[in-house]
């Protein structure tokens, strides 16, 4: 950072020196400086640029990084670089006059990590006064500009809104002694309360239906909350419960090798990041605080250990509640999220997170979109042991690309089935985020016992048809001999093109033989895949791509399995380990 070396989103390491806060250095496109800001277009499809670069530079997350290099040095060229880099940004972004004040959400996000840089090096003989004065003279336009600037939707608000509250509250806080910042942390809060009892479900899950948008909105949440709390704030109960929701369904999503599985949108985003090293599918640190605050030694169990923001964000003597927390001989047991849509089946081997979600708020809508869900209704992800065996291929972009964006979060990019070439949902082509119709989950149930754990669902993403079809999916996790077997039934009528795809993770490969596969790990863990149909199908080996991180993707393999039949039909898929 000291040598201005960034790799942002999947740019690898770049040199931008001198900083240019306009420039997407991956493709090379820079935006006009000096423009106002709702003269830009936001989401341009022509120029193959990426806005999330330059914005996710003027996030400021490495602000943090040199903030810790300071508090641990007490070297002053940490202090003097931040100290540099603000007073840069501030001189070539004016107020309301770059691609950098384009978004709220953004806003935001600089102003707190500023803050909480600040406050590092704030005993540095390099921060003058009048360092200071323009400082703050740029926090309160950041203030000013989300206040004015909301990015509060209808029927409901999503991330963007979250980020815009916790803003106001951290800065309503600081200005706190004059009316605008009175008036920022009063509204700021009062929006935050309802924001986390409308966007947080009964379950746990973050409606929006993505595993990175949950941790960014709980970024969001809980550490405003953890503010609040340490500046006395009375804060209402169903809060403090509904945020420990959202660790309950973390706990639950995360894998057995320690990562996410990649449902819905991924874009790395967050909202403080102190690690530049965790790879950005690694949720367990948000679970390392959750065990302190809400003293749960399944959540240490967990999580990844002591954490630098054990430090930064709770109580100085954090390390050692986090040590002194009891061991537990509790393990995570199957658990459904039914008003999100989401069942994650385990036993001690074998974890299936299985996704009948739709793309709506609540699964029942079928014309408000406001999510970042894919067309992926009944896909799941498996692992067994701590290998990842089928996997959901990721995001990879959003605007530099817009054929990979619809590639990505369309129906063959999930392990799901799907029916005469059509994804699930139906996309319009010229909006990345959009749906011009939506499936929606039909039939959602589950039963969980000794001997075996099932799911049930269905989706009408096919009644669309000239000849509908209905999918119906079970699940069956036979516990005692370590096997899952996937039914899936079509119900309706006419002769359809049918097409499962089984999406495998970057270290597997497989072979195929007459009416099954089976994997050829070198780990010594390895997966048969049986099918049992009444009419004749394919099986076909073919070169595919995973996207674990924002703007990069890797080369895979994954299974084709086709069929040309006649409706009704049913197929089985039995899975086994050797």
């Amino acid at each position: 950072v000291i040598e201005h070396k960034f790799n942002l989103l999947g740019s690898g390491v770049t040199i931008n020196n001198p900083i240019d806060w306009h420039l997407d250095f991956k493709s090379g496109y820079r935006w006009p400086k000096g423009k106002f800001y709702k003269d830009y277009v936001q989401v341009d499809l022509s120029n193959n640029a990426d806005v999330k670069v330059p914005r996710e530079l003027s996030r400021s997350h490495h602000f943090l990084w040199l903030g810790q290099a300071y508090l641990i040095t007490e070297d002053e060229k940490y202090a003097k670089e931040i100290i540099n880099q603000i007073s840069h940004w501030i001189d070539e972004n004016p107020v309301m006059y770059s691609i950098n004040w384009g978004c709220a959400m953004d806003v935001a996000i600089r102003a707190v990590n500023w803050m909480y840089a600040i406050n590092m090096i704030i005993n540095s003989n390099e921060v003058r006064d009048s360092f200071i004065k323009e400082l703050v003279r740029s926090l309160y336009a950041h203030g000013y500009f989300i206040y004015h600037n909301l990015e509060k939707g209808y029927p409901y608000s999503g991330n963007h809104y979250a980020a815009n509250l916790a803003g106001l509250i951290f800065l309503g806080a600081f200005f706190k002694d004059i009316k605008d910042g009175e008036i920022w942390f009063c509204n700021g809060l009062k929006e935050f309360y309802k924001e986390i009892r409308s966007q947080v479900l009964p379950s746990g899950v973050h409606f929006e239906r993505s595993t990175s948008y949950h941790r960014l909105v709980l970024e969001l949440f809980f550490y405003t909350y953890l503010m609040l709390k340490r500046t006395g704030q009375n804060i209402p109960l169903d809060i403090r419960y509904r945020i420990d929701q959202m660790f309950i369904f973390t706990i639950h999503y995360i894998k057995p090798d320690g990562y996410a599985p990649l449902i819905g949108d991924e874009d790395n985003g967050q909202f403080l990041s102190f690690n530049p090293e965790r790879l950005k599918r690694d949720h367990r640190y948000l679970l390392s605080l959750a065990a302190v605050e809400y003293n749960k030694p399944l959540y240490k169990k967990y999580s990844a250990g002591i954490i630098d923001e054990l430090f930064f964000f709770l109580h100085s003597n954090s390390y050692e509640t986090f040590k002194k927390l009891p061991a537990t001989s509790q393990i995570l047991l199957s658990k459904a999220f039914p008003d999100a849509g989401f069942c994650i089946i385990r036993n001690k081997k074998i974890y299936i997170f299985i996704n009948n979600s739709g793309a709506t708020k609540y699964t029942d809508q079928t014309k408000k979109w406001g999510s970042h869900a894919h067309a992926d209704l009944l896909s799941f992800e498996l692992a067994y042991g701590n290998e990842s065996f089928l996997v959901d291929p990721g995001t990879f972009n959003y605007t530099a690309h817009a054929k990979d964006r619809d590639i990505f979060r369309g129906t063959k990019m999930h392990n799901t089935l799907m029916i005469d070439h059509n994804n699930q949902h139906i996309f319009p082509g010229n909006d990345i985020f959009k749906c011009t119709q939506i499936a929606k989950p039909v039939k959602f149930t589950y039963e969980f016992s000794e001997e075996n754990d099932v799911f049930k669902g269905s989706h009408d993403g096919y009644e669309r048809l000239d000849e509908p079809v209905l999918h119906h999916r079970t699940f069956s996790l036979i516990k005692g001999i370590d096997e899952v077997e996937i039914i899936d039934l079509l119900s309706g009528k006419g002769k359809h093109k049918l097409e499962w795809n089984f999406h495998f993770d970057t270290r597997i490969d497989f072979e195929i033989f007459k009416n099954y596969i089976r994997t050829n790990n070198a780990s010594g863990n390895n997966m048969e895949i049986k099918f049992y149909s009444t009419f004749p199908i394919t099986l076909k080996k073919v070169k595919d791509w995973v996207s674990k991180s924002y703007g990069i993707k890797e080369s895979t393999v994954s299974l084709v399995v086709c069929a040309d039949t006649i409706v009704p039909c049913r197929i089985l898929f039995n899975i086994s380990f050797v």
